[in-house]
């Protein structure tokens, strides 16, 4: 099995997920946006079926502060559990048939924490809904 550079790993969301992650923020009072990516996660692991695949758009540049995202490295997002969330992206990977290196654990990554926050944000109007989804 391939050794995965994590220090190159990160989290890149667009400016929808940055949103999504600020309302949820503000309906359970989850102090930061990794901490939330990391729930998003884990919903969207528990799924059995592969995430659809979110075309990125190119947003304006008319406004650059409107079109920004969210970039969060692999140290933050992963904290001290970063080998168990490391392993959970490996084997999803190899679930999905996907070889084991950085550019698929970043891809699963992504599109896992992205459908994670699409529940969530649907899901959750505050920290015991979040509490609830994941028990």
């Amino acid at each position: 099995m391939q050794i995965i550079d994590t220090t190159k790993l990160e989290l890149r969301l667009n400016n929808h997920f940055r949103k999504a992650l600020t309302t949820l923020r503000r309906r359970t009072s989850v102090p930061t946006m990794n901490i939330l990516c990391r729930w998003a996660l884990c919903v969207s692991l528990a799924e059995p079926t592969k995430p659809r695949v979110i075309e990125e758009k190119i947003e304006s540049q008319s406004s650059p502060t409107e079109a920004r995202g969210i970039e969060i490295r692999w140290e933050t997002f992963s904290g001290k559990d970063a080998e168990i969330y490391l392993s959970l992206l490996k084997q999803r990977c190899l679930s999905e048939g996907r070889t084991i290196d950085a550019e698929n654990i970043q891809q699963t990554m992504k599109q896992h924490v992205e459908r994670g926050l699409g529940y969530l944000v649907n899901d959750v109007n505050g920290l015991s809904d979040l509490i609830s989804k994941v028990a």
